[in-house]
């Protein structure tokens, strides 16, 4: 079995660019649920720090995950 790990590599970080593109425009449409005070005690601390959208750390987190 040969594979080229280039291509993997390549097709890897094509992936993680398309699927945060996805995930950011839903954000846009769903951001209402993410700062409704009622939903607050859900999220954790990493996600929600703060009142308002998730900050960068959780974005880095997710990526790195």
């Amino acid at each position: 079995m040969n594979i080229n790990f280039k291509k993997v590599a390549i097709s890897s970080i094509v992936f993680l660019i398309i699927s945060q593109i996805i995930n950011t425009v839903t954000a846009v449409f769903t951001m209402s649920y993410y700062t409704n005070p009622e939903y607050f005690a859900l999220w954790s601390k990493l996600m929600m720090p703060a009142n308002g959208p998730p900050g960068t750390e959780f974005f880095l987190a997710v990526i790195l995950y």
